[in-house]
């Protein structure tokens, strides 16, 4: 849902200038098409750099969870056997789930399961923030 408003708006770039284009200012108004157009990119492309440094970038089309191997990002963590860890979530949709991590079919299935109770749609009355959002809502409880 993040990129599909975006999309639409560069899609849609002749119908939002049309009223203001004429004959005598066509050259002008192109110039302030791609104004438009580079200042549409450059916020798709802020927004993808803040879910990317929270970890909300989408993995699959059913989940918005960064599946990350802790021990990847953070190696101290080999050095303890028991511990407790206290995590700062930077999203209101967000949930954390424990499971194995031997089987990788484990996340996909998951994943698709967590879709099915939750399924995409117009079914939802909050969905001011895109047909996504109350989803992940319902989702990130079930965790």
């Amino acid at each position: 849902m993040f990129f599909v408003s975006p999309f639409k708006q560069l899609l849609t770039v002749n119908d939002q200038f049309s009223k203001l284009e004429s004959q005598s200012n066509a050259s002008t108004i192109f110039f302030f098409k791609i104004i438009y157009i580079v200042c549409v990119l450059v916020t798709m492309a802020i927004g993808v750099h803040k879910l990317g440094s929270m970890g909300l970038l989408p993995n699959t089309r059913s989940d918005w969870v960064a599946f990350e191997v802790p021990a990847r990002n953070l190696p101290e963590l080999r050095d303890y056997k028991i511990g407790m860890i206290n995590l700062f979530l930077q999203h209101t949709s967000a949930g954390l789930t424990l499971n194995e991590n031997w089987d990788s079919d484990v996340r996909a299935d998951m994943s698709d399961a967590l879709g099915r109770i939750a399924p995409e749609g117009d079914m939802y009355r909050h969905d001011c923030e895109g047909s996504d959002d109350m989803p992940a809502h319902i989702r990130s409880s079930c965790k």
